[in-house]
């Protein structure tokens, strides 16, 4: 799988099953790439788990001590080039951000980097390419349903 193929028109459709569990608990994911590609497989990945999704350039906006994550799960792509992709996991697992990173699988440095950086789950561009919905789906389903305060 090439890192510059157009997303495959069965995405979102993938894993209804999860979609309908994902919806009802007002999840929500930011995106966090400046590929458009991979920017928009990682949200329709979101999208099929049945999570909300935002694209954010930063993860400044998700780390604000003095409030709750306003996200559940930051989708990162470690090929990211406007900012640095581990600064991002770490701030956003500092304030309980649950992180899912994607990058080469030839790159086991920035794999491994981004897993000391805090993402709780690294993966291959062609791992999450054939499991995307799947792997999202099972992050949210660890995340409670409601914040504190909600």
């Amino acid at each position: 799988m090439s890192h510059h193929e157009a997303l495959p028109a069965d995405v979102p459709a993938r894993a209804p099953e999860l979609a309908e569990q994902g919806a009802a608990g007002g999840h929500t994911a930011a995106v966090l790439g400046d590929d458009l590609i991979w920017a928009s497989r990682l949200a329709a990945a979101a999208e099929s788990a049945g999570a909300q999704v935002l694209r954010i350039r930063s993860a400044a906006g998700l780390v604000r001590p003095d409030r709750q994550p306003p996200v559940d799960l930051l989708l990162v792509d470690l090929a990211l080039r406007s900012s640095d992709p581990y600064a991002a996991i770490t701030d956003a697992s500092a304030v309980g951000v649950s992180v899912l990173a994607v990058g080469q699988h030839e790159d086991a440095a920035s794999l491994r980097r981004a897993r000391e950086a805090g993402a709780g789950r690294v993966t291959s561009y062609d791992h999450f390419h054939r499991q995307g919905p799947r792997l999202v789906a099972a992050l949210l389903a660890a995340r409670p349903t409601q914040r504190p305060g909600d």
